[in-house]
């Protein structure tokens, strides 16, 4: 119902609601599309450059890129690396998944850790989401959770 210069009004109205996570997809999108095209390749090549520090277990490489590790973070993974020598990581990161606000960004994706348990392979897989910050012109991981 509204009320006008007219008088009142009455028309049907279809209202569509779409679930939580779709519509922040749609919203990602919207800012993506916006947002500039090398930011997403800046980011890019830090989820490039920390997944090589990863897989090369390199913590020095790794603090880098992942500015906001945390003291017991890298005592983990010291421990995890030297539990699991063959210890591998892919990031498959959708650019929907992609959200830009000014200096911070985040990125979910789904990220396969793949070990070597009796000499074969054994693969999990689950949804990450990098934090982002950017310093001095500069984009860095500050959270990974």
């Amino acid at each position: 119902t509204a009320k006008g210069s007219n008088g009142v009004q009455q028309r049907p109205v279809n209202i569509i609601v779409e679930p939580e996570g779709k519509l922040k997809q749609m919203i990602n999108r919207g800012e993506q599309a916006i947002g500039d095209k090398e930011e997403r390749r800046s980011l890019e090549q830090v989820l490039n450059n920390f997944k090589a520090a990863y897989n090369a277990h390199d913590l020095a490489r790794m603090r880098t890129v992942w500015t906001g590790m945390s003291s017991s973070q890298a005592r983990g993974l010291e421990h995890f690396f030297k539990g699991n020598p063959g210890a591998k990581v892919q990031d498959a990161c959708p650019e929907s998944f992609l959200s830009i606000t000014g200096d911070s960004a985040q990125w979910t994706c789904k990220e396969t850790t793949t070990l070597i348990i009796s000499g074969r392979p054994l693969a999990s897989s689950h949804d990450i989401r990098f934090s982002f910050v950017k310093k001095n012109g500069e984009w860095s991981i500050s959270e990974r959770n």
